[in-house]
């Protein structure tokens, strides 16, 4: 039953507590051995998702590794225990830099015991989490080109859906263009065909990662109709799909901006800011776990708030505060939208001096980054 977790969670999430209960009911009825880890990690999972206990979620993801390392003849195991705990738990309360790096090592670990399912898995989960926190997007790329060249090699074909959508984000901010789809039309054809096959098949979280990158893409590129729009479906077919993983961060950090967004330029803005708030109210709530990586984007969310209520001088100072944290926590890649949204906010003031100045900055961030397309828009609206 341990074997099947990590595809019952990419069909059919909502099975996961299924699986975990079941695993630890065998392990207190007839023993421990090396699987009863793999049914703890996924109650740790459950406690997160399911429950909003990140404290105790965490705490039992550490026993469920403890516990294998302590049985003989576990090592084998062992990298693909990590590599669920890092990509599903951990990393709400461990830095994203650091269980990013805790992914890279569990694939070489996965490689060196055999295990070339999860060392696929590990990698595609390293490359997920380097493309949101703050890594330079140039090295992301080339890391996303040796994980492809990796997974033909090795005919790990199986996540290859997920694993495009992830990279499809890192080449539309970086301006690349190349082609992902070339040679792999039984995969898909474009993106949409390939929403269109995972929508047909009921793979819920595929959907859900896919939906989620459009909306992070067309934020970023000032697409606010095309987002808001992405994050309205998000919540009308999604909502009900637990999905704790990296991504959810993502959709509740942009879904967030997006709803303050709209919401100013509504006459009746109440639905969108209600939208806007419940994302502060989980931001707030994993931040107390985790500032190192929730901090500065909690504080650009209540900024937004901020600016969306006309509250401006709360608004300004939540600006800056967001961009200082960002930039002591490396996430560059959030210090140089916490910039660019402040120069939205100065320019609505008509402080064209303090608009440009953040621009310069968001500019610098956003170059620094590797993010060309960003570059260029920023150019293009002066």
């Amino acid at each position: 039953m341990s074997y099947i977790q990590t595809w019952v969670f990419m069909i059919h999430p909502a099975l996961m507590p299924l699986i975990g209960c079941r695993v630890v009911e065998i392990m207190v009825n007839h023993g421990v051995i090396s699987e009863c880890a793999f049914g703890l990690s996924v109650v740790s999972y459950c406690h997160i998702a399911f429950l909003g206990d990140i404290a105790e979620g965490h705490r039992l993801s550490k026993l469920a590794v403890i516990l294998l390392e302590s049985l003989p003849n576990s090592m084998r195991h062992l990298p693909r225990l990590k590599t669920l705990c890092y990509n599903l738990v951990n990393f709400w309360t461990e830095p994203l830099q650091a269980t990013a790096s805790s992914l890279l090592q569990c694939h070489h670990d996965a490689l060196a015991v055999g295990d070339l399912e999860y060392a696929c898995l590990a990698l595609q989960f390293h490359c997920n989490q380097i493309a949101l926190n703050g890594t330079d997007l140039r090295q992301v790329e080339s890391r996303f080109a040796s994980a492809m060249d990796t997974f033909k090699r090795l005919n790990h074909l199986a996540s290859l859906s997920n694993f495009l959508t992830q990279y499809r984000k890192v080449v539309l901010l970086t301006g690349s263009e190349v082609d992902l789809f070339d040679g792999l039309e039984h995969v898909a054809r474009d993106e949409e065909d390939l929403l269109q096959r995972a929508l047909d098949r009921g793979q819920k979280s595929l959907v859900q990662v896919i939906l989620i990158n459009r909306l992070v893409v067309a934020f970023h590129t000032r697409n606010h109709d095309v987002a808001a729009s992405t994050y309205l479906r998000i919540e009308r077919d999604m909502r009900p799909t637990p999905s704790f993983v990296p991504g959810f961060a993502l959709q509740t950090f942009f879904g967030g901006l997006t709803a303050f967004r709209i919401a100013r330029g509504r006459a009746q803005p109440s639905g969108w800011m209600d939208m806007g708030d419940a994302c502060i109210t989980s931001y707030r709530a994993w931040e107390a776990h985790s500032p190192w990586n929730w901090r500065n984007k909690l504080l650009l969310l209540e900024a937004e708030q901020a600016f969306a209520r006309g509250e401006m001088e709360t608004a300004r100072v939540k600006y800056g505060e967001s961009a200082d944290a960002a930039s002591r926590h490396r996430f560059l890649n959030e210090e140089g939208l916490a910039y660019e949204l402040a120069a939205d906010f100065h320019g609505s003031r008509d402080d064209q001096a303090e608009r440009d100045r953040c621009l310069d900055q968001a500019r610098d961030c956003y170059q620094r980054w590797g993010a060309a397309t960003l570059v260029s828009l920023i150019d293009e609206s002066r």
